[in-house]
């Protein structure tokens, strides 16, 4: 199975830390059910969702 790996940086652009995920979809958003948590005022509690399709990955917004 391959991984997704999602470096994070801070606001100014600097790197901050790298995740490594094995599902094949990740949930993101600032709620604390989600698989990336970003504690954001301008991300909404169910954001979006990454999910791999064959040997593509596919970022769907959730409608905020």
């Amino acid at each position: 199975m391959e991984k997704l790996i999602i470096e994070v940086l801070t606001r100014s652009g600097h790197f901050q830390e790298r995740l490594k995920f094995d599902s094949d979809t990740i949930s993101v958003g600032r709620a604390f059910d989600n698989d990336l948590i970003i504690n954001d005022p301008f991300i909404d509690q169910h954001h979006l969702v990454i999910s791999k399709h064959e040997s593509n990955w596919e970022i769907r917004d959730l409608g905020s």
